[in-house]
Formats: C-alpha cells, structure tokens, sequence
C-alpha cells in the first residue's frame, strides 16, 4: 500500500533528503517548511502537497492538516523534522525570547503535528512517528544549552509516546544525525568561527574529531533510516534513539 507521509522543515537539507528517499520508496509525500520560497517548481511537481507551514501556530498546522485530510484521508508517517539552533551562548546571556523560541520550534512544533496526526493513526490502527534528535544529546556541547533541552526534550516525548500509543499499532522513535553536509551545519561552524576567531577549518576538526568515522553524514543517510523505521520490518521498533552519526562521541 502506497504510504502517506508528511515530512516538517523540508524545504532543504536534513528534510529534504528524507523526502527524496520517500518518493523513491514509492509513497505520497507532503512537505512543510515555514521557508515557503524554498519551493520550485520540481518540488511542487514532485510532492503530493507542498505547505508553507510554521509548525510552533496551530492555525497553520491545523490548515495543512485540513488540507493533507482532503487529499487522501489519512496519514501513515509524521517525521518531525523542523528545528533551529537556537543561541551559541552561555546560559546567563540567553533571552527568554530566544530560549521560547528555541522550545517552540523544536519542540512545540513536534507536539502540535502529533497531536494531528495521531487520531489518523489511532483510527487505521498503525503508524509511524518518527522525530529527529541530534547526537547533541550524547555529546551535549557547551554553550548550547537551549538546542540541547529541546533535543532532550523532543526524546522524552518519543519515549513517552512509544508508550501510550503501541497498543494502537503506532511506533515512535527518533533519529539522531551527527555532524551533517548540510547548509545548516556550515552555518553553525561559521558562526563559531567568528565568535571564537578561529579558521573555519579549525572548527570543523574540532567536530570531526569526535567522530570514529571521521567523516560528515550526508542528507540522504538520514533518509536511509527514516523510511526503514516507517518500514514493515520495523513494525516492532519503537522507542529506540537511532544515532546516524559515524560513532560521535566526547572522549575524557
């Protein structure tokens, strides 16, 4: 059966590469991004629905919601996928703006997707929810104290959720991805190149040498793991924390 999938914050990158692997699968894939722009014309051709979406208002993602119902009736994968870095700083410097916004879309955001999709699945009696993480949570790096919360926070809801919704055939887990080849990572290392003053290419040694594989993980890896975890052969994982992140982690 072909499957229904919404995918958040794909308009590039990490989300982007798992919708790219979705259609190949062979499903109906619908795409949101708050980046609305980032939309061309092969994208609006390739997917089934393509939303400009900010995921942290409930009026737009009840909108999408609506519209995704009309189309097909129903949803068998939620990848929530949107987040933001947030502030590189120490903990006494950051706002509270940034520290609520940091939250809302990274976590907010996933719970009002889910609170959507959910009685799709409840009803049909399966699902799959899969929320993406980050290996920040095992290596938990200094100075992001709000992205890291948030990632923490978007695991408990992953675990919690494994819980309530497997009597309904309904799987949760997440993604971890490592160090990324992504417009998205490029952009944090730039900016910790200027606050630090340091080479751009200091600075990602310094990530890369955390890692066993010494390398950095490319889009569509991500999307690899995302459709097998949607996947009948993972129809009894759930609850399970899935680093893609070639063997990252802090050494004393």
């Amino acid at each position: 059966m072909e499957q229904r999938v919404l995918i958040t914050g794909a308009g590039d990158g990490i989300g982007l590469g798992i919708a790219d692997e979705f259609l190949k699968a062979g499903a109906k894939v619908f795409i949101c991004d708050v980046r609305g722009e980032l939309f061309d014309e092969k994208m609006r051709s390739s997917f089934a629905g393509c939303y400009r979406t900010d995921v942290g208002s409930t009026a737009d993602v009840t909108a999408m919601f609506d519209d995704i119902r009309a189309k097909v009736d129903g949803l068998d994968v939620l990848i929530n996928n949107v987040g933001v870095a947030g502030p590189h700083a120490g903990v006494e410097d950051i706002s509270l703006d940034d520290w609520d916004a940091t939250l809302r879309a990274n976590l907010t955001g996933a719970f009002l997707c889910i609170k959507q999709a959910v009685p799709y699945m409840k009803s049909q009696k399966r699902g799959s929810i899969i929320n993406i993480s980050s290996v920040g949570t095992q290596t938990l790096p200094p100075m992001r104290s709000v992205y890291n919360t948030s990632k923490w926070a978007v695991e408990g809801l992953t675990k919690s959720l494994a819980r309530e919704l497997g009597p309904f055939g309904i799987n949760c887990n997440a993604i971890l991805p490592g160090i990324m080849n992504n417009n998205r990572m490029r952009s944090i290392m730039e900016r910790r190149s200027r606050h630090e003053n340091r080479d751009l290419d200091d600075i990602a040694a310094d990530y890369l040498k955390y890692s066993a594989m010494g390398r950095l993980i490319e889009v569509q890896e991500i999307g690899y793991a995302a459709v097998f975890l949607a996947s009948q052969g993972a129809r009894s994982i759930t609850s399970q924390m899935l680093s893609v992140c070639g063997g990252t982690q802090y050494e004393d």
